[in-house]
């Protein structure tokens, strides 16, 4: 009987794990999250950012190519031996769901240990930090080295500025969920505008 009751009361508990697992993934799915391509034709930009239509495949054992028709890159070499006060920049107005605090993610490739970051910055606030992994010669997701940024509803502007030549972004989102993504994600509509 004892057995019965405990097997009982252990069926109970995993229900409600169950249960507050699909709350939970429920909340998740709401999170606000916005994507968009760094090639949108919305992106503004400042060489040698440059906006590249085709195709790029990766080296990964399962070769992952790059999302819609592009991405955007800073050329091998096109920094010389400069490391400080680069020009350039790549520009996303991007229209915020609701105001709050936002995981900020790109989907990069990095060419080798020079060319595997970008600065990433909120218009009027200081640049922050994104890459400096050892992830080489593969598609994969990023996160802002600053854990959330603060973005108001309505229109934000995202700045992408050259820090290290060699680097790649294919897509780029912004959520207020604390999960990795993981492949080509969906893009937003509207999420861009002019």
């Amino acid at each position: 009987m004892r057995r019965v009751l405990w097997w009982g009361v252990v069926g109970l508990a995993l229900l409600a794990m169950a249960g507050s697992r699909m709350v939970l993934s429920t909340a998740k799915a709401g999170t606000g999250a916005v994507t968009w391509e760094a090639e949108d034709p919305k992106a503004t930009l400042d060489s040698p950012f440059r906006k590249v239509n085709g195709t790029k495949l990766d080296s990964a054992p399962r070769p992952q190519r790059n999302a819609g028709g592009g991405y955007a890159d800073i050329p091998e070499k096109v920094n010389g031996d400069k490391h400080e006060n680069l020009p350039g920049w790549l520009r996303f107005k991007v229209k915020v769901p609701a105001a709050g605090q936002y995981y900020l993610w790109a989907r990069v490739y990095w060419t080798d240990g020079c060319g595997n970051s970008f600065w990433v910055r909120k218009a009027g606030r200081n640049r922050q930090l994104l890459g400096e992994d050892g992830t080489y010669k593969t598609w994969h997701w990023v996160k802002l080295a600053d854990p959330r940024l603060p973005l108001a509803a309505g229109e934000n502007t995202i700045e992408f500025l050259n820090r290290e030549d060699g680097a790649f972004l294919d897509q780029v989102q912004i959520t207020t969920a604390g999960r990795v993504p993981t492949g080509v994600q969906p893009v937003t509509p509207g999420a861009l505008v002019n």
